[in-house]
């Protein structure tokens, strides 16, 4: 059996694994603008900050009822922190496995996807939550800082883009 160069494999591995990683720092960004109501406004947006234009959005008041509800929602999910930290050390072991199992590290993808998508989902409802108490004319002014945001998010893609 001819020898196989593992350089490649390691590269691939870290690869994959670099990916997963961004993808929930990611996730990790929106929890944390949420649960710490954001960089200082009086500053302007920073790096993905303006990525979320609907916290970003939200008045001061708004943007507390927000996090005191997002924080109550992860309050409640605290074992599950166990879990994440035993999945990242399962990723660990099946990226150090020869052969790669892409079986399984696509399994244990698919799992934190969905611990992820309970997250989002928990962000939504907040949101909503929010939203739904406001007056006509509070969802109006939010409407409206809304607009400025996404302008905002638009003209950054854009200069990325040139």
């Amino acid at each position: 059996m001819a020898d196989i160069n593992p350089a490649p494999a390691r590269w691939l591995r870290v690869v994959l694994f670099a990916s997963l990683a961004l993808n929930l720092a990611g996730i990790g960004a929106l929890v944390g603008l949420a649960v710490t109501g954001g960089p200082d406004r009086q500053h302007g947006p920073r790096g993905r900050d303006a990525a979320f234009p609907y916290a970003r959005a939200l008045d001061t008041d708004d943007r507390d009822r927000l996090r005191q509800q997002l924080r109550e929602d992860f309050r409640s999910r605290r074992g599950a922190v166990g879990e994440i930290a035993q999945d990242y050390r399962a990723a660990v072991t099946l990226l150090e496995a020869d052969p790669f199992d892409r079986a399984a590290f696509e399994e244990l993808m698919l799992r934190q996807d969905a611990r992820a998508e309970l997250r989002q989902e928990a962000g939504r409802r907040a949101l909503l939550d929010v939203l739904t108490a406001m007056t006509p004319e509070a969802r109006r002014a939010y409407a409206g800082r809304l607009s400025e945001q996404i302008d905002r998010f638009e003209a950054r893609i854009v200069r990325r883009d040139d």
